[in-house]
């Protein structure tokens, strides 16, 4: 499985599996993801020592279970991970936060719209459209931020494959066009 669109599919297929088998544990499975992978970041030892061939499958899936046991991990996730590390795909863990966190989102009827602007926005602002797009859409909504100096000025929202552009650069490419 090398292909990225792959790694996606089968890190999904993962994420709906734990969703199904821990569905009331949701929160506390992404928060033990988050955990996890900042662990990873903080540590590159660790993560060196979990994706290291010389030692034994058993001894690094029992740490990796540790570390999930440490972080409040349900007992779905837990098992999720040892196996994710004994069958050697390790590769698997980013992907699968991105996808788990997907995948509670759309159960909990949650909306992710990503804002692309220039510079970082005042988290009033930020609030302020998060509960302007809420009302509209009638639904929970996530905000992730992206800062893109080329917008120079405006935003641009994106909700799944839909985009509304609202930067200078956009408008100016409508006058021009």
């Amino acid at each position: 499985m090398t292909s990225k669109t792959g790694l996606r599919a089968l890190a999904r297929r993962y994420a709906k599996g734990l969703a199904e088998a821990a569905p009331r544990e949701l929160g506390q499975a992404l928060s033990a993801l988050d955990g996890w992978k900042e662990s990873l970041d903080q540590s590159p030892r660790l993560k060196d020592i979990l994706m290291d061939p010389r030692v034994a499958k058993s001894a690094r899936a029992d740490l990796a279970r540790e570390l999930m046991k440490h972080l409040g991990a349900p007992a779905a996730l837990i098992n999720l991970i040892g196996l994710v590390i004994e069958d050697n795909r390790f590769f698997l863990i980013d992907p699968l936060h991105d996808a788990f966190l997907k995948e509670r989102e759309k159960r909990e009827g949650i909306q992710c719209v990503v804002i692309e602007s220039s510079v970082h926005l005042p988290d009033a602002l930020r609030e302020r459209i998060r509960s302007r797009l809420a009302e509209i859409l009638r639904l929970h909504v996530r905000i992730e931020e992206q800062v893109r100096p080329h917008i120079l000025g405006g935003i641009n929202l994106r909700m799944g494959s839909r985009v509304w552009y609202g930067s200078a650069v956009a408008r100016l490419e409508q006058v021009f066009r």
